[in-house]
């Protein structure tokens, strides 16, 4: 019934979060590797030298009130989680957790929000447009008007990644 746990298992969290890590360099972007990273930290930080293959599901709930109770954001503390359980699936540990594991329910208004119209998006660009001091904040904003990027990727967009000549840009 079980699937026999990896090597992975066998190390503290801290140590599979940073192994699990290394196995992706190079394979995920840069921006994606950042979060991860960023995920992982509290992780490490809240079950350190415990052993991966002793992870509980009381202890994921622990974690989930203990990030809650620090003000951390349910779709934060969900995200976390989520990359935490690439790291227990690498190791065949995530299937007996996942069963009882259940996160917070997230904010609606994130998956409610609706996209700016034409005739929205035209009324900002002509505000931008008459402020020189929000020229960053409109090329900002068209970039996320016309893409899917996120924030994180926004942020991590440099000139030699853009592509205008493509058949998509």
């Amino acid at each position: 019934q079980g699937t026999i746990p990896t090597a992975l298992a066998k190390l503290s969290v801290s140590k599979a979060a940073d192994q699990w890590l290394e196995s992706y360099r190079g394979h995920v972007s840069k921006n994606t590797q950042r979060s991860y990273k960023s995920c992982l930290s509290p992780i490490k930080r809240y079950f350190g030298n415990k052993s991966l293959e002793n992870i509980t599901v009381t202890d994921l709930h622990n974690y989930q009130n203990l990030r809650q109770g620090a003000g951390r954001h349910n779709r934060t503390v969900a995200h976390e989680v989520l990359t935490f359980s690439f790291v227990l699936q690498e190791a065949n540990l995530w299937e007996k957790l996942k069963r009882k594991y259940k996160p917070f329910p997230t904010n609606k208004q994130h998956s409610t929000r609706e996209p700016l119209t034409n005739e929205q998006l035209n009324r900002l660009v002509i505000a931008g447009m008459g402020d020189a001091s929000l020229a960053s904040v409109l090329c900002l904003m068209l970039v996320a008007a016309n893409t899917t990027c996120r924030p994180c990727e926004i942020a991590g967009l440099t000139l030699g990644r853009i592509q205008v000549d493509g058949d998509y840009p």
